[in-house]
């Protein structure tokens, strides 16, 4: 089951109408969708992918047409600066049950954005680390739903793509230049012509098959890039 799904799952069960668990919810969702906005502007840009983010957990909580009106009212209201997270940071640390297992989903779905075209950028990742401790995260939590993050989006990645990647020494998030400059050092060290006179035929065949793998690995990755 997905991250967002995870947490769509815990919220859609809180939020049933007329119910006291529902109160209890709210200011999570209002604070998760804030700073979602929060997260996504302090990227650099709002971008595709962190709309995408956002809609998904919308669709996977079940939100009808007015509970996604106000979702993007308090995803557009974190991100402007002047935005105060503390109130609701504080109604979320008095919630009584279920606080901890919201507090998972809360920050898991917040490292999403964060990760969305990889490793969050300095600005990003304060506004993460700040988020965080609003709701009573400390860094070690932080830094393990970080890894299952990172650890899922390399999990989604076709088992080809995944090899390929291995192949190269490089994580999926890589820019393409990092890409190019991972490959070029593969193909220099195993590059048949780097073999003295005194290689035999068989290190030249194991050397040549090299070259073909790291080259159909790069090449793969880039036609995936292109793709996108």
């Amino acid at each position: 089951m997905s991250i967002a799904k995870r947490f769509a799952r815990v919220i859609r069960t809180l939020l049933a109408p007329l119910t006291r668990p529902a109160v209890r919810a709210m200011p999570y969702a209002q604070f998760t969708f804030a700073a979602l906005g929060r997260i996504a502007k302090a990227s650099g840009n709002v971008r595709p992918a962190h709309i995408h983010h956002a809609q998904r957990l919308m669709f996977d909580l079940g939100f009808g047409a007015d509970d996604r009106r106000r979702a993007i009212v308090w995803f557009e209201a974190g991100k402007k600066p002047e935005f105060d997270f503390a109130p609701l940071a504080l109604d979320c640390r008095n919630t009584v049950g279920d606080r901890d297992v919201l507090n998972e989903m809360a920050l898991e779905s917040l490292c999403v954005i964060a990760w969305a075209e990889g490793p969050p950028n300095a600005d990003c990742r304060r506004e993460l680390e700040r988020l965080a401790r609003l709701l009573g995260i400390d860094t070690q939590e932080l830094t393990a739903a970080e890894t299952r993050v990172a650890d899922y989006q390399r999990r989604q990645l076709p088992i080809g793509l995944r090899r390929a990647y291995q192949l190269l020494g490089v994580d999926h998030w890589v820019d393409d230049d990092q890409l190019k400059l991972a490959y070029r050092r593969l193909m220099s060290r195993h590059h048949p012509d780097k073999l003295g006179a005194a290689a035999d035929a068989r290190d030249a065949q194991h050397a040549r098959e090299n070259s073909v793998a790291i080259r159909d690995a790069y090449d793969l990755i880039r036609a995936s890039r292109n793709a996108v």
